[in-house]
């Protein structure tokens, strides 16, 4: 990796045999010609402690994760371990811990961690270990016992590689297949999807952090190269925008208003390029934007072509203000607040429902049996997490992904509020209408009037669903998002 003007090159070191069977180094250069010598990252004193395979990522606070696995002579595993330092070229100065996941595994072989800025303030950790299927999440800065286990979408591998997309919240799983296998393995990859991120086709209002005004088009212009400036909140179309998925994962920036997409004049990848509405242009680079939710709830918005951050330049208050784009500084005026104005189109695409107690609606275990009550759970990404909200006569029809039923509400006035699943039947009770509540909705079932909540508000996991009458509170409050 890049690190203060040096290249480091961490790696593993059998030099040592007689005292060492492996440690782990890195060494420097300036130049790429003349390199410092090898200093240790992981050294264990038992000659056959065997530590390997370092992957290291950039986290947030100036803090630098380092995994690796740790085989022995004996025992025929090789746990995975874990330091968090904030000088990427000093982890021997911090001890190691061997990842325990609260569902009581433990993870072997061949890590890789990449960290993304979404998830909450600490961002979220995200590790692949070779001997499992499950990704290992940590949404608390690496704190020891707070490891979980994720689904992952990507088969078993040997040394699965991760590599953060442009959302922010989805990693890309790359896998070789078995270590052993004694034929060829075909490169396979996956999507998981392991923070909260925009919700592809909505509209939103993009306030910059620093100034508190709206990203806008001048005037109201429909017409190409017109500028983007900044402008006070006034409801108006020409500052609200729709964010979209591409295929190559980024995403464009459409003007509700123009239909016209931002882009960087000239495609200009220099300092102070400004920012405008043009022609859209399938897969151009200048027209496509990582949007990325960072550690404080705010978001940055890089250009895909330059690489540079959309801003608001010198860090002006004024209503006209044109935004250009900038070397990141980590200043607020990089940085944007996204508030939906507008769901996307509901019939395309699948969505996760999340509730105000940060738990997502999904049938339990996969199950497809109907009669199976849904209950809330820590994350969205697998079918059973996700739905699909099918257009019926006077509202939708909610239906899971993996076992294609219908949520249900099963009140009939007496002691049962069950929300459950069962075959569409497009019945009353298995209608439903969006209930818009602040900047979350309330989800109304047609048959009953009610709601669809989680029982006794409990943030649990695993938490019944039922049905209840509105109380206003985190439980029955829901945001919902389109995940391609």
């Amino acid at each position: 990796m890049y690190y203060q003007g040096q290249l480091v090159v961490y790696f593993s070191d059998q030099r040592q045999n007689s005292t060492h069977s492996q440690l782990l180094d890195h060494e420097t250069s300036t130049d790429g010609v003349t390199w410092s010598a090898p200093v240790n990252d992981v050294v264990y004193a038992s000659q056959a402690a065997r530590p390997g395979m370092t992957t290291v990522a950039q986290m947030n606070n100036s803090k630098w994760i380092l995994t690796y696995e740790l085989c022995q002579t004996t025992g025929g595993s090789c746990p995975v371990y874990y330091k968090i330092s904030t000088d990427p070229l000093n982890f021997n100065a911090v001890a190691g811990q061997q990842i325990l996941p609260t569902d009581g595994s433990h993870p072997c072989c061949q890590p890789y961690v990449a960290w993304t800025p979404s998830g909450g303030a600490n961002g979220t950790i995200v590790v692949s270990a070779g001997g499992q299927t499950p990704l290992l999440i940590n949404t608390a800065g690496g704190a020891s016992g707070s490891w979980q286990s994720e689904d992952s979408n990507a088969p078993y591998g040997y040394s699965r590689s991760l590599m953060v997309m442009p959302d922010g919240g989805t990693v890309m799983t790359m896998s070789g297949g078995s270590h052993d296998s004694t034929s060829l393995n075909p490169v396979q990859w996956a999507f998981d999807n392991v923070a909260p991120s925009v919700s592809s086709g909505a509209r939103y209002t993009l306030a910059n952090s620093s100034s508190g005004l709206d990203l806008a088009i001048g005037g109201g212009s429909t017409a190409d190269g017109a500028a983007a400036i900044q402008w006070s909140a006034t409801g108006g179309v020409e500052r609200k925008w729709v964010i979209a998925r591409q295929p190559d994962a980024y995403f464009t920036i459409t003007n509700v208003n123009s239909g016209k997409v931002l882009g960087i004049a000239g495609a200009a990848t220099a300092n102070g390029a400004v920012a405008q509405q043009q022609t859209p242009i399938a897969g151009s680079s200048t027209q496509e934007w990582s949007v990325v939710k960072g550690t404080d709830g705010t978001f940055t918005i890089t250009n895909r072509k330059s690489n540079l951050p959309l801003e608001d330049p010198s860090f002006s208050t004024a209503n006209g203000t044109g935004m250009d784009q900038w070397t990141d500084n980590g200043g607020s005026n990089q940085h944007w607040t996204l508030t939906q104005t507008a769901l996307p189109a509901l019939t395309t695409g699948q969505f996760a429902l999340e509730n105000g107690l940060g738990k997502y609606l999904e049938i339990p275990a996969g199950s497809t049996a109907a009669g199976t009550q849904a209950d809330q759970f820590w994350y969205a990404n697998q079918g059973w997490h996700l739905w699909a909200f099918v257009a019926v006569a006077g509202g939708f029809e909610i239906v899971n992904s993996h076992s294609g039923l219908a949520l249900t509400d099963e009140y009939t006035g007496g002691s049962s509020v069950v929300v459950d699943q069962q075959p569409a039947t497009a019945s009353s009770k298995q209608l439903w209408s969006l209930v818009p509540s602040g900047s979350t909705y309330l989800v109304k079932n047609s048959s009953t009037g009610r709601y669809l909540a989680t029982a006794a508000a409990s943030s649990a996991d695993g938490a019944p669903t039922v049905s209840w009458t509105a109380t206003g509170g985190p439980e029955q409050a829901w945001t919902i998002q389109r995940i391609n």
